[in-house]
C-alpha cells in the first residue's frame, strides 16, 4: 500500500510539472504568498478616530452608461449602474466616508437615465486630514484629486469647498440652467425661440411633463430665462433657466419646439398646452432624446464656484463653447471674459441674450431673489457674477482631462459617421430621405388622463389594497 501511494504521487507531480514550468510554478507560489501576507496584515480602518466636516462637491458626468444619478438598490436591479454608485464606492475606497446612509448626504439635480451633466452639486460629511499625532491638519485633503484617481473617466469631480451653515444641496439651490443639443434637420429657430418665449414666467407645466402623482402635486414651475440658438457644427442648443424643474419637463418642452420648428405645430400651441382649464389632459407625444440633455449648472447664494443671483440669462455660455465646437480652442483670457460679461450686461438691460429674446426674464429673475435682497423698482438688475477662469491646479487637471480625450474620441467618430452618411447619401437630396409619417396635431390626438382623473384612480387602489394614503414629497427633476 504504501508503494502504491507513493507511485501514485510521482505520477501526480510529473503531470503537473509536464505542464507547468518550474519557474512559473515558483513564481506564482510566491505571488500567492505576498497576497496571503497582505490580506493578513491588512487592518481594518479605525473610524473611531476620525473627524468629519461638510462638504459640497461640484460634478460633472456623462450620463450614457448610467441609470441616472440616484443610487440604485442593486439586490432590486443588479445591473443598473448609477452616477451616485459610482461617487459612494469612490468614497469608501478612498476612506471618506463610512457608507452611504450615514455621510448625511444630498444632491442637487436628480437627473435621469442617459443625461448628462457639467455642473451638479452634492454635499456630504467626508472625513478630515490629520496630523501624525491625531490633530486636525490646518488644511483639508485635496479631495477632487483623490476622488479623480479612482472614479471612472465618464465621471469627474471639479471643485470643492466647506459647506456654509444649514447647507442642503437640494433646498438651498435658488435655480438651475439645463442646455439641450440637437442636429439641425431644417427647423426654423426663429419660430421656436417664438414659442420658447411663451414658456418665460409661472406656469402650471403638467401637459410638459411626467406626472408623477404619488410625490407630486403641485405642477406650478417659474422658467426665468429661453434661449434657442445655432452653434457650429450643424447642431443648436436650446438653454432654459428656471428655479425648479418637473420630471422628463425639459425634454417634453424640446419635443413640442421641434414640432413647431419643423412646421407641424404653429409657436401658439405652447399657450395651449399651458392652458390646463382648456387642456387639462396631456397629448400623448414622445419627449425628446435624452441623450442630448445637459444640466449645465446651478445657481447658490454662497459657493466659490457656483453663480449666484440673480440668474444669468440663458445662453450666456454659447460663446465660450461656439468658440470650441469651432476647433478654436478654450482661450481662457480676459477678452473672452470681457465678451461674455459685456454679452451679459447688454442682457440686463435689453432683455435679450445674442438672438434671444425673453420679455419676462427678468422680471421671472428679479421675483426669485428673497426679499431682502430685492432691489429696488428703479434700479437695473445686475446679471450674476463672471466667474473667474481656474488655474490649472492638479484638481482641475485631473478633471478636464478624461472629458477632453472623450470629447475627442467623440468627434473623430462624428467625422466617421458624416462621411459614412455623405457617401449613403451621394446623389440623392437629403430632403427625399427624411420622409414624414403622416402627423396628427398635438391638440388632436389621444390624451392622457387628468391630473385629477389619476389621483382619483390612485387612491381607488390604495383602498382596496388597505393602503394608507401618504402625502406628496413633492420632488421631480429631470
Amino acid at each position: 500500500p504504501t508503494t502504491t501511494t507513493t507511485t501514485a504521487t510521482t505520477t501526480t507531480t510529473t503531470t503537473t510539472t509536464a505542464t507547468t514550468s518550474p519557474r512559473a510554478a515558483v513564481a506564482a507560489a510566491n505571488q500567492e504568498e505576498k497576497g496571503a501576507k497582505k490580506r493578513k496584515n491588512r487592518r481594518e480602518f479605525d473610524w473611531s478616530k476620525a473627524t468629519f466636516g461638510h462638504f459640497v462637491l461640484k460634478v460633472a458626468y456623462v450620463g450614457t452608461k448610467y441609470h441616472g444619478l440616484a443610487w440604485q438598490d442593486p439586490t432590486a436591479c443588479p445591473n443598473c449602474p448609477t452616477v451616485e454608485s459610482k461617487l459612494f464606492e469612490a468614497l469608501i475606497k478612498c476612506h471618506l466616508i463610512q457608507d452611504r446612509v450615514t455621510c448625511n448626504y444630498s444632491r442637487c439635480g436628480r437627473t435621469d437615465k442617459g443625461v448628462h451633466a457639467a455642473g451638479n452639486y452634492i454635499a456630504l460629511n467626508l472625513r478630515l486630514k490629520t496630523q501624525k499625532d491625531g490633530s486636525l491638519a490646518s488644511d483639508d485633503y485635496d479631495y477632487p484629486s483623490m476622488l479623480n484617481g479612482v472614479l471612472p473617466s465618464d465621471v469627474r469631480i471639479l471643485a470643492c469647498t466647506r459647506a456654509p451653515e444649514g447647507f442642503d444641496a437640494r433646498f438651498s439651490c435658488k435655480y438651475r440652467a439645463y442646455q439641450y443639443y440637437f442636429p439641425l434637420n431644417g427647423e426654423s429657430l426663429d419660430r421656436m425661440q417664438e414659442a420658447a418665449d411663451l414658456f418665460v414666467g409661472a406656469h402650471d407645466f403638467r401637459n410638459f411633463c411626467k406626472m408623477d402623482i404619488e410625490n407630486v402635486t403641485n405642477y406650478q414651475r417659474r422658467v426665468l430665462s429661453v434661449c434657442v440658438r445655432e452653434m457650429p457644427g450643424g447642431v443648436a442648443e436650446f438653454s432654459v433657466t428656471g428655479t425648479a424643474f418637473l420630471w422628463h419637463q425639459v425634454r417634453n418642452m424640446v419635443a413640442v419646439l421641434l414640432l413647431v420648428g419643423a412646421g407641424l405645430e404653429k409657436p401658439s400651441i405652447v399657450t395651449d398646452l399651458l392652458d390646463i382649464d382648456k387642456n387639462p389632459r396631456k397629448p400623448i407625444y414622445e419627449p425628446a432624446n435624452e441623450s442630448g440633455l445637459v444640466l449645465f449648472d446651478c445657481g447658490f447664494e454662497a459657493l466659490p464656484f457656483a453663480p449666484r443671483l440673480p440668474p444669468p440669462p440663458a445662453g450666456q455660455t454659447g460663446a465660450a463653447l461656439a468658440g470650441l465646437l469651432a476647433g478654436r480652442g478654450w482661450e481662457p483670457d480676459q477678452n473672452m471674459q470681457g465678451e461674455i460679461a459685456l454679452s451679459a450686461s447688454a442682457a440686463s438691460i435689453t432683455g435679450t441674450s445674442g438672438s434671444c429674446s425673453s420679455s419676462h426674464a427678468l422680471e421671472a429673475a428679479a421675483s426669485a431673489v428673497p426679499a431682502a435682497s430685492s432691489p429696488s423698482p428703479t434700479a437695473t438688475p445686475t446679471p450674476g457674477p463672471i466667474l473667474p477662469m481656474p488655474a490649472p491646479t492638479p484638481a482641475i487637471i485631473s478633471a478636464a482631462g478624461p472629458l477632453l480625450q472623450s470629447w475627442g474620441e467623440a468627434r473623430r467618430m462624428a467625422a466617421v459617421q458624416a462621411c459614412l452618411a455623405t457617401a449613403a447619401l451621394a446623389g440623392c437630396p437629403a430632403e427625399q430621405v427624411r420622409a414624414r409619417e403622416k402627423y396628427t396635431p398635438l391638440l388632436r390626438r389621444a390624451c392622457a388622463p387628468s391630473f385629477e382623473e389619476k389621483v382619483e384612480s390612485l387612491d381607488a387602489k390604495k383602498r382596496r389594497k388597505g393602503d394608507i394614503v401618504a402625502p406628496a414629497d413633492d420632488e421631480g427633476d429631470e
